[in-house]
Parts: structure tokens; sequence; C-alpha cells
């Protein structure tokens, strides 16, 4: 397992070295919170804890969220679309 900071060199305000800049990432989150909802009630709580306050914090930046609502229950189609829009991220990074 690889580490993924370093606190015994931290910066000026003793926060850990990252050790994993210069490496992106990409989230897929599925919820049941519409995303105008997350995006203007929450002010996108989840997505910044995610992508700041955790894979920002080992230096993975950029981080891309890609968010599917309605997770509960949803329809055989809006899950195929889903998967396509994975497979495709996922032909896209290889």
């Amino acid at each position: 397992m690889a580490n993924t900071f370093n606190p015994r060199e931290p910066n000026w305000m003793g926060v850990p070295k990252p050790l994993l800049v210069g490496r992106t990432g990409r989230v897929f989150i599925t919820s049941d919170t519409p995303s105008w909802f997350l995006r203007w009630i929450y002010r996108n709580a989840m997505i910044r804890q995610i992508r700041d306050q955790i894979l920002g914090f080992v230096g993975i930046k950029p981080v891309r969220v890609t968010h599917f609502s309605g997770a509960s229950h949803p329809e055989a189609v809006a899950v195929a679309r889903w998967i396509e829009t994975v497979k495709g991220y996922g032909v896209s990074a290889t």
C-alpha cells in the first residue's frame, strides 16, 4: 500500500506533505438528492469534502465529479445511461 502523505514533513501550517501530487481523480457519486438541490441548498458539501478534504489533502488534483441522482429506485433506462457514461470515461482514460 502506498503512502498518501508524509506527517514528518509538514508545511508551515503543520499540514503533512501530500505524496500523490501530479495525479488526477474521477469520482462517481450516486444519491437521491437532485443535482440542483445538492448544488444550491447543500452547496456541494459532499463533493467539496471528497474533492478537497480527502483527495486534495493527499495531492490528487484536479478531481472531476460525476453525480447520478435518483439512485434508490432508478429506472432501468437511467441505470443503462449511467453505465454508458462510466464506460465512456473508462475508455477515454486508457
